[in-house]
């Protein structure tokens, strides 16, 4: 889980090799653009015993102080857990992976150590030249940031998926209001069920979704993935096009400030007919994905089935695989319902680690993946609750329930009262 305090403040680390120049002067630079909405700090992975006297020498001609600034390891951060990490320079993006750390999101500057021109006459010009790159990458990793602000929030509110109303157009201005007042505070907007369910390549709705949740003082917490084959998909356009379409996914969710992508990417098409060559496919698709979903506010979310989707798809399976990639990049989405068919409950408990991302909260009697509201089926919300409480789960309460011979309104209510009864405790 991340590092937050109590007040909900992200926290970002800057990691160069000494943490005598560059990443001193970007925690400065950084400290004084985003104030205390943002707890910042720096380390090296080999750092020095003194800060550079240039690095002193232009952040004191900005008007930004330096004193008290020291180096330190990175090491002696290694049982934190922070929401951003930017490495500055290769050297600090190779070391980094070898330390213990835990972060939700990394991006990497390719800025050079200014300190290799020391003792030549370019040695001013190299580090001023530093510090101005450092500069320019500020506006990006401030956008970051603040995606990430405004979700800190909703820790622990109620969601609810679009998918209530499958049958119908989602129009903002109509059913947020209803949402609302129905007590939930953040959605799950569903491109599962298709452009006539909402528009998301409209410019127009997008932003109009942005702009009522926002005024309604509401937020979109994840965007659910339109149907995909596979990404381990043999025949490569497929898979290119499967690829494409979680980068859009991604783009779209920093552009609605949502936090998780959740996909059925890894639970159907050749996974169960050829675990082999699955198995080497998605590493490769995996490792692309990765440096894109880095540099998002969002992580990919991958759901364990409901079905006979075969051993490379189980949920402990994609738990395993999810450790060996970025947990930047990627992170898990429980499906209560789906799990409860699976009979896998117990088995994410024991393997679920800190991947949990995001949730899929519904009900079902163990046969069909019905989605329906807490209590009306069987699934065991005992160990839900633990899954929650034992992983110290800060992200939105998200249910997603399907339509029924009730309204919307009434179902939401029959979703609330479970809730009540089985997991507003923890």
């Amino acid at each position: 889980m991340t590092n937050r305090s109590s007040n909900g403040i992200p926290s970002v680390l800057f990691v160069c090799t000494g943490n005598a120049g560059r990443s001193q002067m970007a925690q400065a630079l950084f400290r004084e653009r985003m104030g205390d909405r943002v707890r910042i700090l720096s380390a090296g992975v080999d750092p020095w015993d003194h800060l550079h006297p240039m690095a002193m020498k232009l952040m004191f001609e900005r008007g930004v102080s330096l004193a008290g600034h020291h180096p330190k390891s990175v090491s002696a951060l290694a049982d934190q857990n922070v929401d951003l990490v930017v490495t500055i320079g290769d050297p600090a993006r190779a070391l980094l992976p070898k330390i213990r750390f835990s972060c939700s999101h990394w991006m990497h500057w390719d800025i050079k150590d200014p300190a290799d021109a020391d003792g030549t006459p370019d040695s001013e010009s190299v580090f001023r030249f530093t510090a101005d790159a450092i500069e320019k990458g500020l506006p990006a990793l401030e956008a970051l940031v603040l995606a990430m602000l405004p979700l800190s929030r909703f820790a622990g509110c109620l969601g609810i998926g679009t998918g209530l109303w499958s049958a119908e157009r989602f129009t903002p201005s109509t059913h947020l209001p209803l949402i609302k007042e129905c007590g939930f505070q953040a959605i799950e907007l569903n491109l599962y069920k298709g452009r006539s369910h909402f528009d998301w390549e409209d410019p127009s709705a997008v932003a109009d979704l942005r702009r009522v949740a926002d005024d309604l003082g509401m937020v979109v917490w994840s965007i659910h993935s339109p149907d995909l084959t596979s990404i381990a998909d043999p025949d490569v356009s497929k898979r290119q096009t499967q690829v494409d379409i979680l980068k859009h996914c991604l783009d779209l969710a920093a552009e609605l400030g949502a936090k998780a992508v959740p996909s059925h990417a890894l639970l159907v098409g050749p996974l169960k007919e050829d675990p082999t060559g699955s198995d080497a496919r998605l590493t490769d698709v995996l490792t692309e994905l990765t440096e894109y979903g880095e540099q998002s506010p969002a992580q990919i979310a991958f759901e364990n089935a409901g079905f006979p989707a075969g051993e490379m798809a189980s949920a402990t399976k994609i738990l395993e695989r999810l450790g060996r990639h970025s947990r930047a990049a990627y992170g898990f989405v429980l499906d209560t319902g789906h799990a409860n068919i699976d009979g896998d409950l117990k088995d994410i408990q024991d393997h679920i680690g800190d991947h949990l991302i995001s949730l899929h909260l519904n009900d079902n009697d163990g046969k069909g993946d019905s989605h329906l509201a807490p209590g009306e089926g069987n699934v065991d919300w005992a160990t839900v609750a633990r899954i929650l409480k034992d992983g110290e789960f800060q992200g939105v309460v998200m249910y997603e329930i399907e339509p029924g011979e009730s309204s919307a309104e009434e179902r939401m209510q029959a979703t609330l009262h479970g809730y009540k009864e089985h997991l507003e405790s923890v």
